[in-house]
């Protein structure tokens, strides 16, 4: 399963098996958490687990689907992240999302959108986001990676399934480190 490849995670990794194995998985998710602990790849595998056409309770790993997932090329994924030229994600950047929103999946039978790092929306691109989280289509997962979950606005916050995220252990950075 590719939610493995998650370490020092557990409580996160094991709130998302819990939610992909209910058969009910939420609308939205804020992935929160200190930088640097996983949140972007645990977005991912989230994605791939629920685009693979052999999830959502897993992910295979090899088919096109999860490769295209891995190099963010998925016809049904659409990451929302910070513009090289720009410091935030602007109103008019979540209206591009809207769009892909309302279309029906290609391959899949989800969608999932991505936002990373979601503190950097600006509060006209919160408030229109609000919208699309409070009332999503029902095939439409979307995920909101933040390291400072107080940038976001209280109503954003309230209406996402929040998964928390720990920093992770010394020993577990420097196993990291040493098998680099």
């Amino acid at each position: 399963m590719s939610l493995d490849r998650i370490k020092g995670q557990d409580c996160a990794v094991a709130a998302l098996r819990k939610a992909l194995g209910s058969g009910r998985v939420p609308n939205a998710f804020l992935f929160a958490g200190p930088s640097g602990v996983g949140k972007a790849l645990a977005a991912g595998e989230l994605a791939k687990a629920l685009l693979c056409p052999k999830g959502p309770k897993a992910a295979c790993d090899s088919c096109p689907s999860c490769r295209r997932v891995d190099s963010r090329n998925h016809s049904d994924l659409f990451v929302l992240s910070i513009q090289p030229d720009r410091s935030t994600i602007t109103g008019g950047d979540v209206r591009e999302t809207f769009e892909f929103v309302f279309l029906s999946p290609l391959e899949s039978q989800r969608k999932v959108v991505i936002v990373g790092p979601a503190a950097s929306m600006t509060e006209e691109a919160q408030n229109a986001f609000l919208k699309r989280i409070a009332e999503p289509p029902e095939d439409t997962t979307i995920v909101l990676v933040a390291a400072n979950t107080d940038m976001l606005l209280a109503t954003v916050r309230s209406r996402c399934r929040r998964v928390g995220f720990t920093p992770v252990a010394d020993e577990l950075l420097v196993d990291f480190l040493v098998a680099k």
